[in-house]
């Protein structure tokens, strides 16, 4: 069951207004309710954006998964590269004939393309709507460079939904929110944690899409791997197949630890979802039976589901906590 979104549509309900001595608001509407009704009229805006832009889109693309979801793990709703192949053969969107596929991942699908950031929005949009359109309002995470320095314990096999969306994004970026998914790269034959920050711009071009490696042992090797990998590719592409010394050089090191750097607050916003318990906000209000965590697939769902961390819940009276 989903809040109400509007105070028309239940008027005088508890979830709108408290007027007691628990530390609810007096006179004044709870903190939740009205985070619920901005996520709702933001998730229906980008709906409407996507279906303008690319109209049938989330429709076909599930007709596609339907029929090629056993080409890539099951925990990756469809692989970005699949979201661009359905983009480019029958969307007529152009990108030359080298882009990756999932059967054919001989080509690099450019990060910085419009059709790669495209897909990328798309393949989260997709995944969460798929998922049934759960939002998350996670607790405090520490402060400034707090976060995680191993990747959180058998994130893909615990991933508790095809995609998330943060609401009130504490882990940086300047975002109001962030769409969280696994990507699974058809290119390179591994797993990617996918943050797609959403600032609230009246355009799909306002989310922007960040990549979490998760090859290695911890981030730091990760991101370390990565970027010499990339180094290498385009040495040799231009004929120069020299090891690269990375003991004196500046730009190995300022890239890496910015990456760490970046990636530690999303790592972190991952592993509250497989490590803490969330609670439906509607359970927590009375108005809806408790339901269990991880969330159910609801497809169809006509609006968000709202769970909240253990961190913002008051338990021992079964409300949430005062912002």
């Amino acid at each position: 069951m989903s809040l109400p979104v509007g105070h028309s549509e239940r008027p005088g309900d508890p979830s709108l207004y408290y007027r007691d001595s628990a530390g609810w608001p007096v006179g004044g509407e709870h903190w939740v309710p009205r985070l619920y009704r901005g996520v709702h009229d933001r998730l229906g805006e980008m709906e409407v954006l996507l279906e303008l832009q690319f109209r049938g889109i989330l429709r076909r693309l599930e007709e596609v998964r339907a029929v090629r979801a056993g080409e890539w793990p099951a925990w990756c709703w469809m692989p970005i590269a699949e979201v661009a192949r359905v983009l480019h053969e029958e969307y007529d969107y152009g990108a030359g004939p080298h882009y990756v596929t999932a059967q054919n991942p001989r080509y690099g699908l450019s990060a910085e393309s419009d059709l790669g950031k495209d897909a990328a929005r798309i393949a989260a949009l997709g995944a969460f709507w798929a998922g049934g359109q759960h939002v998350v309002v996670l607790g405090a995470m520490g402060g400034a460079g707090s976060g995680a320095a191993r990747f959180p314990r058998d994130l893909l096999s615990r991933w508790p939904s095809p995609c998330v969306y943060f609401a009130g994004w504490p882990a940086g970026g300047g975002a109001a929110g962030a769409f969280a998914h696994l990507e699974w790269n058809c290119a390179e034959r591994r797993a990617e944690l996918r943050v797609v920050l959403d600032s609230e711009t009246p355009s799909l071009a306002g989310l922007i899409a960040h990549t979490v490696h998760l090859t290695g042992r911890t981030p730091a090797e990760s991101a370390a791997s990565m970027w010499l990998a990339a180094v290498m590719e385009d040495r040799v592409e231009r004929g120069d197949d020299r090891l690269f010394d990375i003991v004196y050089n500046d730009a190995f090191t300022t890239a890496v630890t910015h990456a760490v750097s970046e990636g530690r607050g999303w790592l972190a916003a991952a592993g509250r979802l497989t490590d803490v318990a969330f609670h439906e906000a509607a359970s927590v209000f009375g108005l809806a039976a408790s339901t269990p965590w991880p969330p159910p697939r609801r497809p169809g769902a006509l609006g968000p589901m709202l769970w909240l961390d253990e961190a913002v819940v008051d338990l021992p009276h079964g409300r949430p906590c005062g912002r």
